[in-house]
């Protein structure tokens, strides 16, 4: 029978995942994957209440983000336009976000939903649009006018048109909603006042040949200021200006109180300063703008902003670091104490994508911003991760075997990649000023064809590394070059035709000319068919594509898109069309719709898989597989962001298979509240069912993937069945978490619980700490108090730095609520040092002398001196030794004694080295000196008791180090057999079935097609815990070796030597 811990465990896991069905049954959570911008954030702007902050990117982004200030976490992404986003602003009431951009659209979008409530059609660049301080108006600014609307109705209730040829820059409300102040600059700066109510201009203010950034008003003191070269200050009334400071630098920014300010400057730093004693407070990155916090508060004599920085991008030759987040930092202030710290970043996962290329045996090429990424459809990974590009990549080719491929950026950096080197084995630099157009292997891969925007063309002998033949246009301002996919013909183009030319001969074989309509202006987009029959085109003065008969030179067919996105399909039959929101794929014969494949995402590139069963879109970050049976979406794509090749495929019904470290850009939005990844982790990762519905896997692959899936569901103590939609859960919430702050130097915190259920009793409260349960894995029992509801509070000991608090209830039935959570960043005044505890067991003794080893004893004892002799950080190191006779089952479970003296800061080390035994039931025990086989129970160390000895002690940096046989887990239906002849080396006691096994067999059927070893390698550990991480140095069909020269085992000597080194930091 299993101890009773463990079944508990298993018990209270199930909890955290029974909400999950009931959740998606009512449609409101949503599967959410951390994009983040792809370019730079252009504005920002904070809600009101301090929860949400609100970012647009530039003209290649036009997103709009909204992001859970607590978490960091986006809550929605939102494509909003193909232009430049110039501001964004939250309503007073924090209920709407209203935006203005260059495509001279303003709309308000429903900062709940993201849904777009209202929109005007300004006729012009909107530069500007801001909300009146009581919400009811809003103003909205382009080159021709300043309007100002009716919130509630949206209707224009004034307008005051530009008088000259002055650019207005920006336009702010007066603090009573009555009066607008609108900037312009041209020669000389100019600021207009207008009357809303008279609907006239009533000043102008003349301020001199100065920048104007903004205006700001202070409404207790009479008096604005205006933000450009210089800071100055106005009298409201009068218009006199009472104040000037000089500023040597960029952008400014006041905050809410009007007490301090921020100062961008163009030598790379952002100053704060006093605004009254024009004092420098504090220095912080250097940054394109910045943007305060509404929220400032003042607590005990501390004044606290929250100031939000982007930072600026750093520019090379050819090369541009983009800067595609944000920084959130808290400045406090208590008389001349100043402190400034960053609290969080706001950044995205994903990579963007500018081409993917499709190749033999499901592969895929997806290029972005200086990456490549390799994708192999039949496993649905990214397999290849590819980083040496230093510039955008615009182009790609994959050869028929799928074994190389090439790559091009703008500026023509071009680089041959061999992808089982993993690996770029040529680099070419092709003329930098002449943009490549389109680039191809020839059939036999020996050589590429790279045509160019310009016309003329080069190909190129991969073997000789030199230009093989090449093609100059007489007309290169008039469109790109292409080649025809056997590599036999070239389409160069002329001032009104085309011309296809024999490679061979460089003869003119065909002329494409269209009389009545010559083209004036570049062919812009070309391509041929793969079976070199058809060739399409699309010309800039021209309002549809042309299909043409390569062998007649005659015109087949007209589309009229809105957009020159296009390709054919792998068998010439149909030509595909991004349009509007679908693709289109029609006959390229009769131009017969075939199949509209509605598309949810912006689209830079698309392409066939090569059996035609899918058509792959790549924009915004992300890639999306779509059905042409069912012209539905199967699974998207995102590349996260990494050193690896990190990745996230998911289902539009929320399942999702990641890498290891992809998992953590995926989280859950309900009702506007993120939900980090574990509560629904185990019911939607589903690697199994990523791959059924891809349909490339082989059956075998998928059954083992099903496979690993269900034990990890055993594992858990959960079953399939067990997600139904009328699981019932409890409810819980912290009353005080409005009032909690989240930067403190206050150590304790009180958290004031509530929790409820409708239907059931209340079983138990659990809170955890940074993923440490406070009140142990059991947390604090309810039961007998027999009650559905339940309130208290409890004191908090915060750990230095940052804090995740997280608080859940469960009821009789064994469900969980949704867990709630905060975070806390604890900074005391005085930073102490903190304690190390290093623990080490070696058993190289036991009574039965027929298990005896070599250096259990050893290592155990080598580790203790290697710590002794070192104090690095710690204020104190405790080291306690148990060697031998001493390691017996009584003294090691007493060190729990020892371990509640720690404080929540220290540090705890429990190393054990010596036999690992599996009972009958593959239940784990180590072996203490006085261990019997026939009575493991009572003679040895189970491992639910080695990890209770650290389950509910103060320390929470708790590390588990096991140097056994077994030490991982195993299988119970995996197969198992035993070499005697390597006991002499192994630390390793099996008993199986009665019987007495030395050690396990090298040849053993475990490792990755071991269902266990694949549940380790795809999935996160979710199950309930210690808190403490645990590193073995055998997984569950492995052993631990000793060796004879070395007088050690191999984890130690690993051990040993990361110690040798001069670092004083464990």
């Amino acid at each position: 029978m299993k101890n009773l811990s463990t079944k508990l465990r298993a018990v209270f896991f199930i909890v955290i995942q029974m909400f999950v069905l009931q959740i998606f049954a009512q449609n409101n959570l949503v599967l959410k994957i951390q994009k983040g911008h792809i370019s730079n954030i252009k504005c920002a702007d904070f809600s009101p209440d301090g929860k949400y902050l609100v970012t647009a990117g530039t003209k290649k982004d036009g997103n709009l983000i909204i992001w859970d200030i607590a978490t960091g976490r986006e809550i929605i992404n939102k494509k909003i336009s193909d232009e430049y986003i110039n501001s964004v602003k939250v309503s007073p009431n924090g209920k709407t976000v209203l935006v203005a951009s260059d495509d001279s659209l303003v709309r308000i979008f429903d900062i709940n939903t993201g849904k777009l409530k209202r929109k005007h059609n300004l006729n012009g660049h909107a530069y500007y649009a801001e909300f009146s301080p009581n919400g009811k108006y809003y103003l909205s600014l382009t080159y021709q006018k300043t309007q100002v609307w009716e919130s509630k109705s949206g209707k224009q209730i004034a307008k005051f048109s530009n008088e000259d040829t002055y650019s207005p820059k920006s336009a702010v409300f007066t603090p009573n909603g009555k009066q607008i102040y609108v900037c312009y600059s041209d020669d000389e700066v100019i600021v207009r006042v207008f009357d809303i109510k008279k609907k006239k201009k009533i000043k102008e203010l003349k301020l001199g040949e100065e920048y104007l950034y903004n205006i700001s008003f202070n409404n207790k003191k009479k008096v604005f200021y205006s933000l450009g070269r210089n800071l100055r200050a106005w009298d409201s009334k009068t218009y006199n200006e009472i104040s000037k400071t000089e500023i040597k630098g960029g952008k400014i920014a006041l905050s809410p109180d009007k007490k301090i300010y921020t100062m961008t400057t163009t030598w790379d730093e952002t100053i704060i300063f006093d605004l009254k004693s024009n004092k420098k407070l504090a220095e912080i990155e250097p940054a394109e703008f910045t943007v305060f916090s509404n929220d400032v508060s003042v607590e005990k004599n501390i004044t606290k902003y929250l100031i939000l920085t982007v930072p600026k991008e750093n520019i090379a030759i050819y090369n541009f670091d983009i800067k595609t987040h944000a920084n959130l930092w808290e400045l406090m202030i208590k008389g001349d104490e100043i402190k400034i710290d960053k609290i969080k970043t706001f950044d995205g996962k994903a990579e963007n994508i500018n081409v993917i290329k499709t190749g033999n045996d499901n592969k895929l090429i997806a290029g972005g911003d200086f990456y490549l990424n390799l994708w192999n459809f039949n496993s649905m990974r990214n397999t290849n991760r590819f980083t040496e590009h230093i510039r955008q990549i615009f182009e790609i080719s994959i050869d028929n075997t799928s074994t190389k491929f090439i790559s091009a950026t703008a500026f023509c950096e071009v680089k041959l990649w061999d992808i089982n080197k993993r690996a770029s084995v040529k680099s070419y630099e092709w003329d930098p000023y002449k943009v490549i157009y389109n680039l191809q292997f020839s059939q036999n891969g020996n050589y590429v064809y790279a045509g160019r925007k310009d016309g003329n063309s080069i190909i190129w002998d991969i073997n000789k590394d030199t230009i093989a033949d090449s093609f100059i246009s007489k007309y290169s301002t008039f469109g790109a070059s292409i080649f025809s996919s056997d590599g036999k013909y070239i389409v160069t183009p002329s001032c009104n035709s085309l011309y296809l030319y024999d490679i061979k001969t460089h003869t003119k074989v065909q002329t494409f000319f269209r009389p009545e309509k010559e083209f004036s202006k570049p062919i812009s987009t070309l391509k041929f068919s793969p079976d070199n029959k058809t060739l399409i085109t699309y010309c800039e003065n021209e309002d549809s594509l042309n299909l043409w008969d390569v062998k007649t030179g005659k015109v087949i067919n007209y589309y009229k898109p809105n957009n020159i996105l296009f390709t054919f399909s792998p068998d010439s039959k149909s030509v595909a069309i991004y349009d509007n929101k679908a693709i289109y794929i029609l006959d390229a014969k009769t131009n017969k719709l075939l199949l509209q494949v509605p598309v949810n995402h912006n689209v830079a590139n698309f392409e066939y898989s090569k059996d035609q069963k899918y058509i792959i879109t790549a924009g915004d970050g992300i890639m999306k597989v779509w059905d042409l049976e069912t012209s539905k979406e199967v699974v998207s794509i995102v590349t996260v962001m990494g050193e690896g090749p990190e990745f996230i495929v998911y289902t539009p019904d929320g399942y999702y298979m990641t890498s290891k470290n992809g998992i953590k850009a995926v989280h859950f939005i309900k009702n506007n509240k993120v939900y980090l990844f574990d509560q629904f982790d185990l019911k939607y990762n589903r690697p199994d069912i990523i791959l059924k519905r891809i349909g490339y896997a082989s059956d075998d692959i998928i059954k083992l993937y099903k496979k690993a899936y269900e034990k990890r569901l055993r594992k858990t103590g959960f079953t399939e069945k067990m997600f139904n939609a009328d699981w019932h859960i409890p409810e819980i919430k912290i009353k005080n978490s409005i009032n909690i702050a989240g930067k403190t130097n206050i150590q304790k915190l009180k958290l004031e619980i509530l929790a409820n259920d409708s239907k059931y009793k209340l079983n138990r409260i659990n809170i955890w700490v940074n993923d440490v349960p406070m009140f142990g894995i059991n947390g604090i029992d309810l039961r007998n108090q027999s009650t559905s509801k339940f309130s208290a509070n409890y004191e908090i000991i915060l750990s230095e730095g940052n804090n995740k608090i997280q608080v859940s209830s469960l009821n009789e039935k064994g469900a969980e609520s949704y867990k709630q959570t905060l975070f806390v960043d604890y900074k005391p005044e005085d930073s102490q040092k903190k304690d190390l505890y290093f623990i080490a067991i070696g058993v190289s003794e036991y009574n039965n002398s027929a298990y005896d080893l070599g250096y259990a004893a050893k290592d155990a004892q080598d580790l203790v001196d290697i710590f002794k002799k070192k104090n690095g950080n710690y204020e104190n190191i405790n080291t306690i030794l148990l060697l031998n006779n001493n390691a017996n089952k009584k003294n090691i479970l007493k060190l729990k004694e020892t371990l509640h003296k720690t404080k929540v800061d220290d540090q705890v080390i429990v190393f054990f080295a010596g036999h690992g035994v599996l009972d009958d039931d593959f239940n784990y025990y180590l072996a203490s000196t006085d261990i019997d086989l026939g009575n493991l129970p009572e003679t040895a160390v189970s491992y639910e008791e080695f990890e209770d000895l650290l389950d509910g002690i103060p320390a929470r940096k708790k590390l588990i180090l096991i140097d056994a046989c077994h030490s991982g887990e195993v299988d119970n239906d995996s197969e198992i057999d035993e070499d005697p002849e390597l006991f002499a080396d192994n630390r390793g006691v099996v008993k199986f079935n009665g019987k007495t096994r030395n050690a396990l067999n090298s040849n053993s059927t475990l490792g990755l097609q071991n269902s266990f070893e694949l549940m380790k390698e795809l999935f996160t550990d979710l199950r309930r815990s210690s808190g403490a991480v645990v590193i073995s140095s055998a997984a569950g069909g492995e052993y631990a070796y000793e060796g004879g020269m070395m007088k050690n085992g191999k984890m130690h000597r690993y051990k040993k030597k990361k110690n040798n080194d001069k670092s004083n930091n464990f």
